[in-house]
């Protein structure tokens, strides 16, 4: 009897991988086992479950895009200066939306390359470079402004912020000014008082009292009136004054007449030497200061 041991082989196992890509879908990997040194087993066939996967292309984009684009505004304003309310379509009124702007600053971007079939793209294809570079330049200020509230006030108000030629702003805003000025009821062209006084009865409601003038018979009358009035009280001051000087030649000649009067009454009854000396006495006083203190001491001096 053959005692020898019996040497029992304990089965191995190893799992191998299938890495072979398929070409439609992934397929999982498969174990096989293979065990040595006993039998394989059978295997049942794996059932897999297929998956149809679809990827995103161009073609499928531009198909889902087209019916939200259609309701899109894509005509541009007929005008030269557009608003940018008429840019994208908008009440001035109503609340702003940035929808019309995603859609238009893609059609007109100047990187954008137009080989699609819709009309609007066929159409903004067929502008000119700095055409589409121009309303890309508008769309972008539009949605600029009207998305600030502050900026849309600003413009609903004076217009800031919206240029659509080649004018700088400070230009804009010269213009403004200029057109401000020219304003009816504006305090620009008050240079004097009345102006001022004129404004502000127009800026209080008062009624302006307008010139009373009258025909031009009353007013010969008047300059007829004023000069006889004139020539009245000229004559009579003339009068006057011929009078004032009669008056005063005769008093004059009164003075004159009672002076020489008076000499003859002090001259008359008195020697050759009284008159003499009564001569030289009125001559002296008359040229020279007289001090009678001199003759009295000749006279004194030389006695008869």
């Amino acid at each position: 009897m053959d005692l020898r041991p019996i040497m029992t082989s304990k089965p191995t196992c190893r799992l191998v991988a299938s890495t072979r890509p398929a070409m439609a879908a992934r397929i999982p990997r498969v174990a096989s086992c293979r065990c040595r040194g006993l039998p394989m087993p059978q295997q049942s066939h794996p059932v897999y479950a297929s998956r149809n996967r679809t990827y995103a292309t161009v073609r499928d984009s531009r198909d889902a895009d087209k019916s939200q684009k259609s309701s899109e505004k894509t005509t541009w304003p007929s005008h030269a200066k557009p608003t940018p309310y008429d840019i994208f379509g908008l009440n001035p009124t109503s609340q702003y939306s940035k929808a019309s702007f995603y859609h238009l600053v893609k059609l007109y971007h100047p990187d954008r390359q137009h080989h699609s079939g819709t009309a609007s793209a066929i159409h903004v294809a067929s502008l000119s470079a700095a055409t589409r570079l121009e309303r890309y330049r508008l769309v972008v200020l539009a949605n600029d402004i009207l998305s600030d509230p502050q900026k849309r006030k600003a413009y609903d108000a004076y217009g800031a912020g919206w240029v659509t030629s080649d004018h700088s702003v400070h230009d804009l805003y010269r213009q403004a000014d200029r057109s401000w000025r020219h304003k009816p009821g504006n305090a620009a062209a008050n240079a004097t008082w009345e102006d001022w006084e004129r404004w502000h009865e127009a800026r209080d409601g008062k009624e302006h009292q307008e010139p009373v003038f009258m025909s031009n018979t009353y007013f010969l009358a008047f300059v007829l009136a004023t000069i006889a009035i004139g020539s009245a009280m000229q004559a009579n001051r003339a009068a006057t004054s011929a009078i004032h000087v009669l008056d005063s030649r005769t008093a004059q000649e009164m003075a004159l007449s009672d002076a020489l009067r008076r000499r003859d009454q002090a001259v008359a009854g008195k020697g050759r030497h009284d008159r003499i000396e009564q001569f030289v006495r009125e001559r002296e006083n008359l040229r020279y200061d007289f001090s009678p203190d001199r003759h009295e001491h000749v006279q004194k001096s030389n006695p008869k």
